[in-house]
């Protein structure tokens, strides 16, 4: 997975839309997430069991997981036919207030696209180098594979999820450069407008070689692009700079590239 770059394709004659689910959602129709009160009986401590089902409880109770719910919705519909198929996790690795909001999110959506892909549940990675003991025994008990680094970056593909928060972009660049993948389907980070052009300009910070930057910066502009991908923020109420309820998901974006667009 070397670079990825976001490619236009001859335009094909466009199949009927496949109608988003969750199309009223509300709290009280969220489908349930992949976190139980059985699973957290086995968590690694009861502490951290007890952080994520009180964050879990927190988050399916509010205004934002309903929001998010459409989101991921439009993200089935887009890619009908072709489903998002695995999902890789990078640095979700302690017992941080911001750790565990982060797991809440990956727990709805990944249990969400498991409506058009059933095995998405099955093929989960989970890489952060500094991972404790109890974060990696709360991924292995619902069912994640974790992974040593650079090892997740080969399980990157067309049709991943690639749920990277608070990782610098460059970074990111960086861990899939030379490993073949040319594009993948969906990404969760920080804010790209922000990141590109900004204080993350000084990418050397990440082993980014200047060789390198000029075509890392084009590809994260390129994500941006709108002919040939869509963009939405985590819903939240923290916004930059404050406190929140929420903020382990301060100024994330969610990005995915619909099959009709390439």
């Amino acid at each position: 997975m070397s670079s990825f770059c976001i490619a236009q394709i001859p335009a094909k004659p466009r199949a009927p839309k496949m109608r988003p689910r969750y199309e009223s959602v509300t709290s009280r129709n969220l489908p349930p997430t992949f976190i139980s009160v059985d699973s957290l009986v086995n968590a690694p401590t009861i502490e951290v069991g007890r952080d994520v089902l009180q964050a879990s409880e927190k988050w399916l109770a509010s205004e934002y997981a309903p929001q998010l719910a459409m989101t991921i919705a439009q993200i089935i519909a887009d890619r009908a036919g072709q489903p998002i198929s695995n999902i890789v996790c990078l640095g979700i690795g302690n017992r941080r207030a911001r750790d565990i909001d982060q797991f809440v999110l990956l727990a709805q959506i990944a249990t969400q696209l498991s409506v058009a892909q059933p095995s998405i549940l099955d093929n989960i990675v989970a890489q952060d180098p500094n991972m404790s003991p109890e974060m990696k025994g709360l991924f292995q008990i619902h069912g994640c594979r974790v992974v040593e680094d650079p090892e997740a970056f080969g399980f990157v593909g067309p049709d991943t999820f690639l749920f990277a928060p608070f990782l610098p972009i460059f970074a990111v660049l960086r861990g899939l450069r030379n490993r073949g993948c040319t594009d993948f389907g969906m990404y969760i980070g920080n804010d790209l407008k922000r990141m590109v052009g900004g204080p993350e300009k000084n990418s050397h910070r990440f082993g980014v070689h200047e060789s390198d930057q000029a075509s890392f910066e084009q590809i994260a502009l390129s994500i941006q692009d709108e002919t040939v991908c869509k963009r939405s923020m985590v819903p939240c109420d923290t916004p930059v700079g404050l406190r929140g309820t929420f903020r382990g998901l301060r100024d994330l974006e969610i990005w995915w590239r619909p099959v009709e667009l390439g």
